[in-house]
């Protein structure tokens, strides 16, 4: 992708996965957490829903 270029995201509603408009897996919404892939490696990486909280809360304590 480009700099400066915007990116579209496919999304169903009733889908918990994130996909491009291409078809590739950006991310996938589970009950753990957020489970992303890499570009490169294709390896899946799970953020947990403890830690997104936690940086939530902490973004929104700063402003």
């Amino acid at each position: 992708m480009q700099k400066g270029v915007v990116a579209v995201f496919k999304q169903r509603d009733e889908s918990h996965e994130h996909r491009c408009l291409c078809g590739s897996l950006l991310a996938r919404l589970t009950p753990q957490g957020i489970e992303l892939k890499c570009r490169k490696c294709k390896r899946l990486q799970m953020i947990p829903n403890s830690r997104i909280v936690r940086t939530f809360k902490s973004m929104s304590s700063e402003a």
